[in-house]
C-alpha cells in the first residue's frame, strides 16, 4: 500500500539521519584534536601562564589526550605533523612548569639563617598541587611520568643544599663532644629525625611513586652524607 511505502521511506530517512549526526560528531570529535592546537599555543605563548592553576592543567591534559590519539591514528592526513606539533607544546609546558617550580623554590629557600623552611616549601607544595594530582591522574603517560622525575630532580637539588646546611651546623656542634661515640650518637639521632621530616614533607609536595621514592631516596643519602662528613674529621683524629 502507498502509505507502507511513504511510511517505510520515512523510517530509511529517519535512520540515515542518525547515521549522519553520529558520523558528524565522530568527526568533530577527531577534528577537535587538531583544532585544539592553536588555542593551547596561544595560553603556552601567554605572559600570564601559571602552571600551578588548573587551567595550565587543563591545556597540558588536552595536549596530551591529543598527542596519544595522533600517534594512535598517525595514518590519518597530517596526522604525524600535528603529533610532532603537540609534542613540542608539551615540551614547552614541562619547561615552563620546571621554571616556575623551581623559582619557588629557590624563593622559599632564600631566607636568612639555616632554617630548613618546612613551612615555606610545603606551601610550594600546596600551589602545585593541581600539577601533582594531575601527573597522578596520568602516571602512566610517560611524558608526565618523565616531567615528574624532572621535578623530583630540580626539588632534591634546591632542598639538599638546605638541609646539607642546616645539618653542618647543627651537626657540626654535636660533633665537638668530648666523647666521639656519644657525639656520633646523638649527631645520628638528629639526622635521623631530620630525615623523617623530610620524608614527610616531600610526599606533601610529590605522589607517591617509583620515580618519587629514588628521588627522596637520593635527598636522604646527602642527608647521610653530611653526617659523614662532619664526623670523619673526628673519628680519624680519634
Amino acid at each position: 500500500l502507498p502509505y507502507m511505502c511513504i511510511d517505510r521511506e520515512c523510517q530509511n530517512l529517519v535512520a540515515t539521519k542518525e547515521k549522519l549526526k553520529a558520523e558528524t560528531a565522530a568527526l568533530e570529535s577527531e577534528l577537535r584534536y587538531f583544532d585544539s592546537y592553536d588555542e593551547c599555543s596561544q595560553e603556552l605563548a601567554s605572559a600570564t601562564a601559571d602552571s600551578s592553576s588548573d587551567k595550565f592543567i587543563k591545556v597540558m591534559g588536552t595536549i596530551a589526550e591529543s598527542l596519544t590519539y595522533l600517534q594512535e591514528h598517525e595514518n590519518e592526513d597530517e596526522a604525524k605533523v600535528f603529533a610532532r606539533k603537540f609534542d613540542q607544546l608539551f615540551s614547552r609546558a614541562s619547561a615552563l612548569a620546571l621554571e616556575q617550580f623551581d623559582r619557588e623554590l629557590v624563593r622559599a629557600g632564600s631566607g636568612a639563617g639555616n632554617s630548613l623552611y618546612e613551612s615555606e616549601f610545603s606551601a610550594v607544595g600546596a600551589k602545585f598541587l593541581p600539577l601533582m594530582r594531575k601527573i597522578r591522574e596520568d602516571d602512566c603517560n610517560e611524558r608526565f611520568y618523565k616531567l615528574l622525575e624532572r621535578l623530583c630532580a630540580t626539588y632534591v637539588k634546591r632542598r639538599s643544599s638546605i638541609v646539607r646546611a642546616a645539618l653542618r651546623e647543627r651537626v657540626g656542634g654535636v660533633s665537638g663532644a668530648d666523647d666521639v661515640s656519644a657525639a656520633a650518637r646523638t649527631a645520628a639521632t638528629h639526622v635521623v629525625d631530620v630525615c623523617m621530616e623530610e620524608s614527610e614533607l616531600f610526599y606533601r609536595v610529590f605522589p607517591r611513586s617509583g620515580s618519587t621514592r629514588s628521588a627522596l631516596g637520593d635527598l636522604v643519602s646527602q642527608a647521610c652524607a653530611t653526617l659523614q662528613d662532619v664526623l670523619r674529621p673526628r673519628v680519624i683524629a680519634e
